[in-house]
């Protein structure tokens, strides 16, 4: 898989781009950094960026995306090669219009295999820190297809080149997982045994999404496997969405609670109604919708009460959204 260019080529919004600076790294501040991989810097406005490192082996890449915003931002970008691999998302709350295949919930702790068309897409990021990790594992993931027909099936996409991504499954981030991710971080600048223990780290990701698959967490209320839920039931009504949960995971509303408030330092139920008018927000702003469409999508019957909850979670109106998102 050898290539001399970034897999994702990202525009900064319009109104910068005059001014946008785009650079070799170094990596800013806290970012997730891979001494050996090629670093480019994205930088506009004040404290805008997108850092991404990548890194290809014989058969395979990896590729690390942090990205700070300080505003609702829309950014679009550019896969200059279609992806076909394991995509994470390790920090944040996203939205991304995938050309061909529609909206895709890009979720912290959370992960999916995505084939990704060789096209533009679009990506929706509230407002803070997102950091995403994403992994083609070359001749890997075809080794997996004779006994996992959802990797058979996404082995088939590529060979036909479908034109349309394919949202396949999507996983707990558990800590086996994030643990695995950071080991790229210690590998030795690039030298005859980079690649080697990289193709390693990789085998190994694999194989966990292979069992994850194969042998499903039992319902157990991890905030990994809550961040599954929520990206699976987003378009429920509230009132739906908590009964749903507590039938899957028998937990009360205390414990559910506490769970999540050791992990992320934030209310759950807090948490899960912001995300809904981020995707509201969404809705309005990358597709088009109107508000009493998106309200009815997200299950309100009265138009009205859903512009309140989206006022009272984001601080402006829904019919307001276009003037409160940079592009």
């Amino acid at each position: 898989m050898e290539t001399t260019d970034f897999l994702i080529r990202f525009q900064p919004p319009g109104n910068n781009t005059a001014t946008a600076i785009r650079r070799p790294g170094p990596a800013p501040i806290g970012t997730f950094c891979l001494p050996y991989a090629r670093q480019e810097l994205l930088q506009w406005a004040t404290d805008n960026f997108v850092f991404q490192q990548f890194y290809a082996g014989s058969d395979f890449a990896i590729a690390t995306i942090d990205i700070n915003v300080t505003e609702h931002t829309v950014l679009e970008l550019q896969c200059t090669k279609a992806f076909n691999g394991l995509q994470y998302t390790l920090d944040g709350y996203a939205f991304a219009w995938l050309a061909g295949y529609g909206h895709l919930c890009l979720f912290k702790d959370t992960y999916t295999l995505q084939y990704v068309p060789e096209e533009w897409h679009r990506l929706f990021l509230p407002r803070g820190v997102y950091r995403f990790f994403y992994m083609d594992p070359g001749k890997l993931l075809a080794n997996l297809a004779p006994d996992h027909p959802p990797v058979q099936k996404i082995v088939l996409l590529k060979n036909a080149q479908a034109p349309s991504g394919r949202f396949i499954t999507r996983l707990p981030a558990t800590e086996t997982v994030r643990r695995l991710i950071r080991n790229f971080e210690k590998l030795p600048d690039a030298n005859g045994h980079t690649a080697l223990l990289a193709a390693g780290f990789i085998n190994e990701l694999t194989h966990c999404y292979h069992r994850q698959v194969k042998y499903p967490a039992a319902g157990f209320a991890t905030p990994e496997l809550l961040n599954v839920f929520i990206t699976n039931s987003l378009q429920l009504p509230e009132p739906q969405f908590f009964s749903r949960l507590k039938e899957l995971f028998f937990i009360s509303p205390a414990t559910l609670e506490r769970y999540w408030r050791r992990r992320y330092q934030t209310s759950f139920r807090g948490t899960v109604s912001r995300i809904r008018m981020l995707f509201a927000l969404y809705l309005l702003v990358v597709e088009g919708y109107n508000v009493s469409k998106v309200a009815t999508r997200l299950g309100y019957l009265n138009p009205s009460d859903f512009s309140r909850q989206f006022k009272r979670q984001l601080g402006f109106p829904p019919a307001e959204a276009l003037r409160h998102v940079r592009f």
